[in-house]
């Protein structure tokens, strides 16, 4: 398990769900596999959002946990690590295509903004506020090369929108373990996420795609309802790690 743990503390899980997410949906909705020049933007970006967040988070707060101990006790080196990983990205941008500019100049204003209402306390008065935002950012972020490259359709909205609700049920339920909240707008997002699913094989979703979002959704669910203790939120993340079995099942 320290394996695991290392692996939240640097969102190297994060980068590898998102990145295993991306490759699934963007081969389905365009035909073929993204090239490996995308799959790097989208993992550096990635970390580097996680990163500073993690900076912004330990700024504002004591450290409440051994995450944030970790980031504030490496604080320097990551940092350091930062600023190569943040050249990379700009020559990768470089020779990206406009499309892909396009969605990630609009994503980033919505970055901006919501680190400034993070650091303003802007979504301290309404619960879950924060949360929404991230799994917003989150969604858009991770479908990002998708939604630049494949024609629009009713599916492609619905799975887009099936990320976001998914990644509302995870933040929002380890909000609600560690410093509480509304129960009943978390079994409200249960509920909205599930009626996606339902949405989603209407729609003619391939079972097999389909399949990766019921597994997300029964793990949380599992969680809220059937663990006692309060789990660590990595344990959340690992079912995130479902688009990598599709792959590596299917490659």
């Amino acid at each position: 398990m320290r394996f695991f743990k290392i692996l939240h503390f640097l969102s190297l899980d994060v980068v590898i769900c998102a990145v295993a997410m991306n490759v699934v949906f963007y081969q389905h909705f365009i035909g073929s596999l993204p090239p490996w020049q995308v799959d790097l933007l989208l993992a550096i970006s990635v970390y580097l959002i996680y990163g500073i967040d993690r900076q912004i988070d330990n700024s504002m707060s004591a450290q409440r946990d051994e995450l944030h101990a970790f980031h504030y006790k490496h604080q320097l080196i990551l940092r350091i690590m930062m600023v190569p990983m943040l050249f990379i990205l700009g020559l990768f941008l470089l020779h990206a295509e406009i499309p892909l500019i396009a969605f990630g100049v609009g994503l980033s204003f919505m970055l901006v903004f919501y680190w400034y209402g993070w650091i303003k306390r802007l979504f301290d008065h309404i619960w879950g506020s924060k949360e929404l935002f991230t799994a917003l950012i989150y969604s858009l972020g991770v479908m990002l090369p998708t939604m630049a490259n494949a024609p629009y359709s009713i599916l492609l909205l619905g799975v887009v929108l099936e990320v976001f609700s998914l990644a509302l049920l995870n933040l929002g339920l380890f909000t609600l373990i560690e410093t509480g909240g509304h129960s009943l707008i978390w079994k409200a997002c249960c509920l909205i996420a599930l009626f996606g699913l339902f949405a989603l094989g209407m729609a003619g979703m391939p079972l097999g795609l389909l399949s990766l979002f019921v597994f997300i959704w029964g793990f949380h669910v599992g969680i809220y309802y059937f663990r006692a203790s309060k789990p660590e939120r990595y344990v959340g993340d690992l079912a995130f790690l479902s688009p990598l079995i599709y792959l590596v099942c299917h490659y």
